[in-house]
């Protein structure tokens, strides 16, 4: 009599199991790049909202000097914001904008209160 074998066997499985953490070993480079990428659009997109919204606020003579810090959250000017800079380059950091009032040239740095980073946005209007 014969014996009807139903089912894998242990190789088999281990086999299996072996190309499934290949393909994970391989894609998780993968996809932390493009979380990477996701977080410098997202602040570049932030820097432009906040030169936008700084020479907005000039054109019609609403800008303040002492309100210079973007809360990215709002869309809006503070005196003091927490850091919500997502790539590595700007961790925990926040937007500050200068403008001369004199040419109406903004100037966009990223701050955490320390030391700033240049932006890059172009600094023209």
């Amino acid at each position: 009599m014969r014996k009807n074998n139903k089912g894998f066997t242990l190789i088999e499985m281990l086999i299996v199991v072996a190309i499934i953490a290949i393909l994970v070993a391989v894609s998780i480079p993968l996809v932390n790049n493009s979380l990477e990428r996701t977080r410098e659009a997202t602040d570049a997109a932030n820097e432009r909202a906040a030169k936008a919204e700084a020479i907005i606020l000039y054109l019609n003579d609403k800008w303040d000097d002492n309100k210079n810090i973007y809360d990215a959250a709002t869309g809006s000017f503070k005196e003091s914001a927490e850091g919500y800079g997502k790539c590595k380059n700007h961790k925990g950091d926040y937007i500050t904008v200068k403008v001369d009032n004199d040419t109406g040239v903004a100037t966009v740095a990223w701050s955490n209160g320390k030391d700033a980073h240049n932006g890059s946005v172009d600094d023209t209007n």
